[in-house]
């Protein structure tokens, strides 16, 4: 996948993940019933994370390789995280959201800079070490 276009889908993920974190968080001030949703939906998250790192899919949205297939089991960790605590009734239990856009942006972070220290390299397997 070109650079460019590379940057232009990284930051449009990034900016979904970020409002999806925002709207988790925002679940806090909610009713139950909202935080039964939102925790709903964080367990749909963890579960398609889990069944592409169990599957080793290897391949992204767009058919192209996916640099971040390491971190999917980081990233349904987290989700889980934020059903558990929602379906737990704590306050403000889709605060772990906000690991996800956190981990996506050093990840990327990472991965450019190895394109920028030498051309020629794969991309790393320990995105985030």
């Amino acid at each position: 996948m070109q650079q460019d276009t590379l940057a232009r889908l990284f930051g449009v993920c990034i900016a979904v993940r970020t409002l999806l974190a925002a709207a988790f968080v925002a679940t806090g001030w909610g009713h139950t019933w909202t935080r039964m949703l939102a925790g709903s939906v964080a367990a749909v998250l963890a579960f398609n994370f889990s069944v592409a790192t169990f599957r080793g899919k290897k391949i992204g949205a767009f058919q192209e390789p996916a640099w971040w297939a390491p971190l999917r089991p980081v990233h349904a960790v987290v989700w889980a995280t934020v059903a558990v605590f929602l379906f737990g009734g704590i306050r403000y239990g889709g605060a772990p959201a906000v690991l996800d856009p956190v981990i996506g942006i050093v990840s990327y972070g990472k991965l450019r800079a190895s394109y920028y220290h030498n051309a020629a390299a794969a991309p790393s397997e320990h995105l985030l070490f």
